[in-house]
């Protein structure tokens, strides 16, 4: 199978077709929801480019089967030190 056939079938019922956006200030060859040195957990994403641009110079298109979003409208809401791998 295809790069292309394998994305379009990863997002087939995913609730984003469109590519989502992480910022970060490092350099990344990955991301990983429990990367090494940090003490939260999960991949923060945006379907706003400029968004993801206020968390580094460094922009990442990312290509994600989404069917269940934890979806803030503020940063206040939620506090990413509470997340964990079971939720």
């Amino acid at each position: 199978m295809s790069r292309e056939a394998v994305q379009r079938a990863l997002i087939e019922d995913s609730l984003f077709r469109e590519p989502l956006w992480h910022g970060s200030n490092r350099s990344l060859a990955e991301l990983r929801p429990d990367a090494p040195g940090h003490s939260e957990y999960g991949i923060y994403l945006t379907p706003r480019r400029r968004y993801a641009k206020q968390y580094g110079k460094h922009l990442y298109a990312v290509r994600a089967h989404v069917t269940n979003p934890l979806v803030v409208e503020g940063k206040y809401e939620i506090s990413p030190g509470d997340l964990r791998y079971s939720d």
